[in-house]
């Protein structure tokens, strides 16, 4: 709770402040850092928790649960490191439905791998575009949002990203308890395909590009 307080605070303050510390055109670098340093340091979340459930259920060692954590960790941090790489090689809306539709395909994957330790292998792969994709959406929105409402936008942001974050692992456990884990691991799978479909339609979306993300 203490952390999650403090959190409320800097986190806002530090994304709203990110623009009077690196020029414009390094928005996307400085936030995929971040980046790299949040999956480097996070050890929780709707999918994992959805593994270890059903690891856990056919009497998985913990050791080679946190080997399969520490693979997935490596992912995120390797999608840190790509995603300067990636900023200005495809459009923004373009380099996030191509996330969006890996993600859909090695969810699936993972589900027919589940519990089995090389499940750790697809999902290892799903956050080295999700960087990339994250640095170009915050900095159209801190380009985007007047400089005294960016603390504001941002908090608005996580407050509604962290609420639906908080019913994945109720959701998840309760599939893995009264269906399967790869039941579970489907539905990330299907929510993968609603979000695709609905930044083919949303006209917003197309219409959002970030500078630094698109071609020359």
């Amino acid at each position: 709770m203490i952390e999650g307080g403090a959190s409320a605070i800097f986190d806002p303050a530090a994304t709203a402040a990110l623009p009077g510390i690196v020029p414009d055109g390094q928005l996307e670098q400085a936030w995929a850092a971040t980046e790299a340093r949040t999956w480097g340091a996070s050890l929780a979340g709707g999918v994992l928790f959805t593994i270890i459930l059903a690891m856990r259920q056919h009497g998985t060692s913990t050791a080679v649960i946190g080997l399969v954590q520490a693979a997935i960790m490596a992912g995120g941090v390797l999608g840190g490191m790509v995603a300067p790489r990636l900023q200005g090689r495809m459009r923004l809306r373009t380099l996030s439905i191509a996330m969006t539709l890996a993600e859909t395909l090695l969810f699936g994957v993972a589900a027919l791998l589940i519990p089995s330790p090389l499940v750790a292998v697809p999902v290892a792969l799903v956050p080295l575009l999700a960087p990339a994709v994250n640095a170009a959406l915050f900095s159209v929105m801190l380009r985007s949002a007047p400089e005294e409402m960016r603390g504001r936008v941002t908090n608005t942001l996580g407050i509604v990203a962290m609420s639906l974050a908080a019913l994945a692992p109720l959701i998840a456990g309760l599939l893995v308890q009264h269906v399967s884990g790869a039941w579970a691991m489907g539905a990330f799978a299907a929510a993968m395909v609603v979000a695709a479909m609905l930044e083919l339609i949303l006209p917003g979306f197309r219409q959002m590009e970030s500078p630094a993300a698109a071609p020359d």
